[in-house]
């Protein structure tokens, strides 16, 4: 029938609020219109893990592309599909510290893109501390301005900003895009516990990439994470890939935050390629040990090449439950956003959902109850055999 709305149905063990069900998904268009348990019959046999996609609010690029660099529709469309192959579902274009028109110019299409979606712009800058800039490019650094930042804010509401909130101005700024609708990360910063406390009291509600670009823990003199830690509002960035954080600290995170932890990859162009080399902000990249590094500085980490798909299946062996693992990739960065249709499979939720196998591989990603990618055609929708968890 002509203008009918199509359906998408998957069969699996499905991670719902509830927790894992032998179900049926059914999607209308956009949106989830049924969760159907199976009947016990029917649940004999291996079925597939089906999981909400993974939501990405720390993406610089990935699968050869910068996002300050995605001028034209077909890289963001590039992007797009790059990331759905790793089972990201929406994402939020991350903005190195560069000139204010440069960084301003970061937009993605005004169009749906053919796999994740982006969710707006994160403002990784430029009101950075100088002394915990780390890879940013420290000549690019301003201190907060009232003025300016509001002709920025008029061209273009910004999702997410990342700044030290111990600079000058700081706190003015963190008002302001608060009442533009947007949210704040502390980050890139040396604040002590005072400082943090005094920007989480104007509104900043999350840290960036915990442990990295601050100062490390010190028993005597806390700083910006003990107080976010301290805070049961305050959502934490973490880097799963291994490298920028020991899986020991990520789990003493989770416990000391629990539902709190975000994961993030804060990728460069670099994820999902097997390019060695490359740039982030114009400064020249070496790929080695799991990670990017700046050549120059060989010791200073430069954003990541890791995937959403590996940054679960690592918290996985690190001792995580599925459960856990998949909250920190897709519910618990949707509600730091305020996204609260997605990151979650029940009726009436985005029909944003990645099936996977028992080694979280990406056998296929669903988003808006459209299928962007399959692993392989013909046997995406294949059920995988694996028992059914308790």
């Amino acid at each position: 029938m002509r203008g009918a709305t199509a359906t998408l149905v998957r069969e699996g063990r499905v991670l719902t609020p509830e927790g894992w069900r032998v179900a049926r998904l059914e999607a209308e268009g956009p949106r989830i219109s049924a969760v159907r348990l199976l009947a016990a019959s029917e649940a004999d046999g291996g079925w597939s893990r089906i999981v909400p996609g993974f939501v990405d609010l720390h993406c610089h690029g990935s699968d050869g592309v910068d996002v300050m660099a995605a001028h034209a529709a077909e890289s963001w469309e590039q992007l797009s599909r790059g990331l759905a192959r790793h089972g990201v579902t929406a994402f939020l274009a991350t903005v190195l510290t560069a000139p204010l028109d440069v960084m301003a110019a970061v937009a993605p299409p005004a169009v749906e893109l053919p796999g994740a979606q982006c969710l707006g712009v994160h403002w990784e800058g430029p009101y950075l501390a100088p002394a915990w800039a780390g890879a940013q490019p420290r000549e690019w650094l301003r201190r907060p301005d009232a003025v300016e930042f509001a002709d920025v804010l008029a061209a273009g509401p910004l999702a997410l900003v990342t700044l030290a909130p111990e600079l000058p101005g700081a706190l003015s700024l963190i008002g302001m895009v608060r009442a533009q609708g947007g949210w704040v990360n502390v980050g890139h910063s040396g604040a002590t516990y005072e400082e943090a406390g005094r920007a989480f009291a104007a509104g900043a509600d999350g840290v960036t990439h915990a442990f990295n670009a601050m100062p490390p823990w010190h028993h005597r003199r806390p700083s910006l994470l003990a107080r976010a830690l301290d805070a049961p509002s305050v959502w934490i960035e973490a880097i799963t890939d291994g490298v920028h954080l020991h899986p020991a600290t990520v789990r003493l995170l989770g416990r000391a935050a629990p539902g709190r932890l975000v994961g993030v990859t804060d990728a460069s162009r670099l994820a999902g390629t097997y390019d060695r080399e490359g740039d982030l902000g114009g400064h020249p990249v070496l790929v080695h040990d799991g990670a990017a590094w700046l050549a120059r500085q060989p010791d200073t980490l430069a954003a990541s090449v890791l995937t959403a798909d590996r940054g679960v299946a690592n918290l996985i062996r690190w001792g995580w439950s599925w459960d856990d693992a998949v909250h920190a990739w897709s519910r618990a960065p949707a509600q730091r956003m305020g996204f609260h249709d997605r990151g979650r499979l029940a009726v009436g939720a985005r029909a944003d959902w990645v099936v996977l196998s028992d080694d979280v591989q990406v056998t296929e990603t669903v988003v808006g109850g459209r299928v962007v990618y399959r692993a392989d055609e013909r046997t995406a929708d294949r059920q995988a055999s694996s028992p059914v968890p308790r």
